[in-house]
């Protein structure tokens, strides 16, 4: 049974227009990709669902309540923030989420939280728990990172994520949260009041921040990049990714974004570690293995390139903390017989040893 129609919070004509060459290479490779699964891994479902309708194909009932969990998030953040924005006299700049979704087609992209860079993140965090917010998730993940412990308010499904700074790659300076909160400009997902990061440094911003979880990770982290990048003045941007130290990380992922909406394949990562893009399926155990191997030579200089190369592989044959020689050994031929299968499917055979190194 196919489900009826979600309806989107803001209008479509706000949006990206899905004609668009970028766009209509995007639908492309989401037609070909092999499974929603797949599709889900790379945070395009909503995307798929949108196409589907675009082109008079069938909705499948999973993709409809994927919808309508998305607009129920999207119902709930302008209160959610208004509520904020009452609590705190100081900027606060919104950047992904809302302010991404604006830039899809249909608003076809979802988000689970809100994230805000503020001048005070700790003030402000005490005020909302004082006013009914709660903290959620494990403390311990948050000790010394970009953001606060997230907080949600009861009646809403949404959390939130107070920034001190952007997520950075490891090893590279983040840029000044002051430059950021001065260069803010309002938002248009948000209530009056809400800021946004300039098109540029939110472009920049959002590469860095795929990054730093994995390098070309997924199709979403390129098309987020490229939506940004085409609201944002492109000389501006390139000068802003050099001064902030990620312009190899920045032309990367823009090739790589390009790429996509060429057709094309022939950059050193699309023949290599990220050959999973192009075809929106899970990286496998060989590409993952060569991802943390090569990646460094597309973000960093070619002497710091080789040093990460080889703690990566200095890291790759000795045992984790913990493990034995014997359980290194194990683990290292299940890789090998796994190369060619999704990685998720080889972390799942490992079971808890999939935590103990990221290989």
């Amino acid at each position: 049974m196919n489900g009826t129609a979600a309806h989107p919070v803001a209008s479509p004509d706000a949006t990206a227009d899905s004609s668009s060459a970028f766009w209509q290479a995007v639908y492309d490779r989401l037609a070909a990709a092999p499974s929603l699964q797949a599709m889900q891994a790379h945070g395009v479902e909503l995307l798929e669902s949108h196409r589907r309708r675009v082109f008079g194909e069938p909705v499948p009932d999973e993709l409809v309540t994927i919808e309508r969990t998305a607009n129920l998030v999207s119902l709930a953040a302008p209160a959610v923030l208004q509520r904020i924005r009452e609590l705190h006299e100081g900027p606060l700049v919104l950047i992904k989420g809302p302010e991404l979704a604006l830039l899809y087609p249909g608003l076809a992209r979802s988000f689970g939280d809100l994230d805000l860079i503020v001048d005070d993140a700790r003030g402000l965090q005490d005020r909302l728990l004082d006013a009914g917010f709660i903290e959620i998730n494990d403390p311990d993940r948050y000790v010394d990172i970009h953001h606060l412990r997230p907080v949600m308010w009861p009646a809403l499904p949404i959390k939130i994520e107070l920034h001190t700074r952007p997520k950075w790659p490891d090893g590279f300076t983040p840029p000044p949260t002051a430059e950021i909160l001065e260069a803010a400009v309002p938002a248009r997902s948000a209530p009056e009041g809400i800021l946004t990061a300039s098109p540029e440094h939110h472009a920049v911003m959002v590469a860095a921040h795929g990054w730093a979880h994995v390098p070309l990770r997924r199709l979403r982290d390129i098309i987020d990049t490229m939506a940004l990048a085409a609201i944002a003045d492109e000389r501006e941007a390139d000068d802003l990714a050099r001064r902030w130290g990620v312009d190899r990380i920045w032309h990367t992922t823009i090739r790589a974004g390009r790429e996509l909406g060429a057709g094309d394949s022939h950059s050193f990562p699309a023949r290599t570690w990220a050959r999973h893009l192009p075809k929106v399926r899970e990286r496998t155990v060989l590409e993952a293995h060569l991802e943390q191997l090569l990646s460094p030579f597309s973000s960093l200089p070619p002497g710091r390139a080789v040093a990460r190369m080889l703690r990566e592989i200095r890291a790759d044959f000795s045992p984790a903390e913990g493990e034995t020689w014997a359980d290194k050994g194990r683990r290292t031929v299940l890789a090998v017989r796994h190369a060619f299968t999704p990685r998720s499917k080889h972390d799942e055979a490992l079971g808890e040893a999939s935590t103990r190194h990221r290989s």
